[in-house]
């Protein structure tokens, strides 16, 4: 593309100065090439300032960078924790605590919130109070493959939620650090879902989120 791309720009160039004829005698800032007996620029030099037209150069390999260019998704370190999902591990390395009570939400208190991130994929544990219904955990998860989601109610004999009635729920909170597993359901396909299971640890500080 850039061979042909010089072969033409040379065949222009020359033949506007041979169109200039006389005007050019005796003018030393007339441009000059060095061109092969093709007509090719032979120097460098002499494009300085010519642009690149060929958008190709710009294009990565497939299957490097991220998910957003055609490479494979990332995951991140795993500095805290990790999320495993129908099997597979995906390391978390960024984390941020919401401030309690910042849903913003009538007749919901948020009790805890926490949400972690791992190269391209994402996940938030919530645990509300919600009015005439009782405490809720909910797990979102998100990825190049779509978002899921899924909430646990507390009730007298145990939990409930999208994979039925539970004795325990969804996780547990031990001081900073918060394990479990749930089934999530597809949030654009309802028949779409994935088995996630995590342990992750959070901060004692806090972020105003909303």
């Amino acid at each position: 593309m850039r061979r042909i791309t010089m072969i033409a720009l040379s065949a222009l160039l020359i033949g506007a100065l041979a169109a200039c004829g006389d005007d050019t005698d005796g003018d030393d800032s007339a441009l000059t090439f060095q061109t092969d007996a093709e007509g090719n620029i032979t120097s460098d030099e002499d494009l300085a300032g010519v642009p690149d037209d060929d958008p190709d150069d710009d294009i990565p390999p497939i299957g490097e960078g991220s998910s957003d260019d055609g490479g494979e998704p990332t995951s991140g370190s795993g500095a805290v924790g990790t999320v495993a999902v129908d099997g597979v591990e995906i390391g978390l390395d960024e984390v941020i605590r919401c401030e309690e009570d910042s849903s913003d939400l009538e007749d919901i208190e948020r009790l805890l919130e926490v949400s972690y991130t791992g190269g391209d994929y994402f996940l938030s544990l919530y645990t509300s109070e919600v009015a005439n219904v009782g405490v809720t955990q909910s797990v979102d998860f998100a990825s190049p493959d779509g978002r899921f989601g899924g909430s646990s109610v507390e009730t007298a004999g145990g939990w409930t939620g999208v994979s039925g009635p539970s004795e325990t729920p969804p996780y547990t909170v031990d001081g900073n650090r918060i394990t479990g597993s749930a089934t999530l359901t597809g949030s654009m396909d309802p028949d779409a879902s994935v088995e996630v299971s995590f342990d992750v640890v959070f901060p004692d500080e806090t972020t105003q989120c909303r």
